[in-house]
């Protein structure tokens, strides 16, 4: 029976917004609990640039001036880094849910200036192997996104394939 001034679709956000608070809880601990002393994240600029740079293709450029790190596949952008808050790296999602997903679990942060796909990961706040992942994802999407024609200029993604 429904009380009185309440409708039924106003229950259901109520019902899933405390579902979400409960995921969310959930992977924070998890995440917490799994975040070992002894696996510190030392990512760096540097080492997002060995990386951007072992990709097939990829260009470093500075397209704004100031001492940007912008990695490009095929003429456009697909990692980040900033010349004045040079503490984080900014890097493309496959769609906007993942992105607010990654936002929600703290592990990712609004990238400033660029479309909501988008996050930035401040440096030191997620370990090596998810910020090497969080780039090659970014890559391949990127790269997805080109014309046949400049894709079969590229070497073979994944490199295995």
């Amino acid at each position: 029976m429904r009380r009185s001034g309440r409708t039924a679709p106003t229950a259901l956000r109520r019902r899933q917004s405390h579902f979400s608070q409960t995921l969310q809880i959930r992977l924070t601990r998890w995440l917490t609990a799994h975040d070992l002393p002894d696996r510190a994240p030392r990512v760096t600029r540097a080492l997002v640039n060995t990386v951007c740079a072992g990709l097939p293709g990829a260009l470093w450029s500075d397209p704004w001036g100031g001492g940007h790190d912008a990695w490009k596949v095929g003429g456009k952008l697909f990692a980040v880094v900033g010349a004045l808050d040079g503490n984080g790296l900014n890097v493309k999602c496959p769609d906007t849910d993942t992105a607010r997903f990654l936002i929600e679990m703290a592990r990712a942060q609004r990238a400033p200036y660029f479309h909501a796909s988008w996050v930035r990961i401040p440096f030191g706040s997620v370990p090596d192997e998810e910020m090497t992942d969080r780039i090659r994802i970014s890559y391949g999407v990127i790269r997805k996104s080109l014309t046949r024609k400049l894709q079969a200029a590229l070497d073979p993604w994944p490199p295995d394939a």
